[in-house]
């Protein structure tokens, strides 16, 4: 159970004053005590489950559907920003006028309601941008792609991933010569490994990396020669993963939840940096609203018992601007180098 001992100590109290009131009340009312005692363990489980935050379902698809209830289904209107710059933390590119914006009408084969996630990598001569599309009847989430010579055109390419269920946070991961991605597959309660065996547009599921819990925005990179994964859940806390390869076995960090400080910064929000000796994790404030504006944290020291950060000075990265393409907030960050450039891509709404 990846949870805080204080929600646990709170959800338990909670379930011991249920399961005393309610015979009580059972008493009082003349219904059968059974029948009481019965709804109060119901009533207490659910709650206890929710108040302690346990990531699987059906306690993290009830706290979903109570956010939505109580602050609206989100933001809906992102879209895509790609910047050209002169090194891989020059974000204030993505204010230049020559920077391009990438909107649902860019998508041409599926009705999409907003674009959101990108990822960038290259192949051959040309970058290729991969990312969600949000279709608008079925409200669920496609993997598309687009490509560009230059990083300033992009031309539209298409749906490349769909599952029966919800995608999207395409990872992207160059490693083996080969070409690997792992989308957010939240709603399957997995996080999978598909490898691209005809590039942009066949991908093959090879590995379910882990499963059982409502894994979020999920982020590999390598770090002294151990491949690390980060993975939130919801927006409450952030758990880490060290695998000798790609392809796992993944095991759990001991410090689990290594980031439990709720909505400000435990939801991932694009690739880790490596500037220099610098690991850079990009982290989501989503404290006002979901996907609100955008922290750096550089990692200070991550080995098998332990984990540490520190939230640069320049952080927020990225915030919300009047008049801009990002007027209420940001929740991405990703980039990588193409032609002597770095491509720079982030999402506003």
């Amino acid at each position: 159970m990846n949870s805080h001992p204080l929600n646990i100590v709170i959800a338990s109290l909670c379930v011991i004053v249920l399961v005393v009131l309610t015979p009580l009340i059972g008493i009082a009312t003349g219904i059968d005590s059974t029948i009481t005692i019965t709804l109060a363990s119901i009533a207490g489980l659910v709650l206890g489950g929710c108040m302690c935050k346990a990531p699987f379902p059906p306690f993290s698809t009830l706290r979903t559907e109570l956010r939505t209830l109580k602050h609206g289904p989100g933001p809906s209107g992102f879209k895509i920003r790609v910047g050209v710059g002169e090194t891989q933390m020059d974000i204030s590119c993505l204010d230049d006028t020559s920077a391009c914006t990438i909107g649902p009408e860019f998508v041409t084969d599926l009705d999409a309601l907003f674009v959101a996630d990108p990822f960038v990598t290259t192949h051959g001569d040309k970058a290729w941008l991969f990312f969600e599309a949000m279709e608008r009847q079925s409200k669920k989430g496609v993997i598309c792609a687009a490509w560009s010579e230059d990083g300033h055109q992009w031309i539209y390419h298409g749906k490349v991933l769909e599952e029966s269920f919800h995608l999207s946070y395409p990872h992207i991961i160059q490693h083996d010569g080969e070409i690997w991605m792992i989308p957010e597959s939240c709603h399957d309660y997995s996080v999978r490994l598909y490898r691209a065996d005809n590039f942009p547009d066949q991908w093959t599921h090879t590995d379910t990396l882990l499963s059982g819990y409502c894994y979020c925005d999920t982020t590999t990179f390598i770090k002294d020669n151990t491949w690390w994964l980060l993975s939130s859940i919801g927006n409450d806390h952030l758990n880490a993963y060290s695998a000798p390869s790609l392809h796992g076995p993944w095991s759990p960090h001991p410090q689990n939840p290594v980031i439990r400080t709720g909505h400000r910064d435990s939801r991932m929000a694009g690739s880790v940096i490596h500037d220099g000796e610098k690991t850079i994790r990009i982290a989501q404030d989503c404290v006002e609203r979901y996907g609100h504006f955008l922290r750096g944290y550089e990692i200070k020291e991550l080995t098998a018992t332990h984990f540490e950060e520190q939230e640069l000075p320049e952080s927020p990265l990225l915030q919300p601007s009047p008049n801009s393409w990002k007027t209420s907030g940001c929740h991405h960050l990703a980039q990588t180098q193409f032609k002597g450039m770095w491509l720079i891509v982030s999402d506003g709404y």
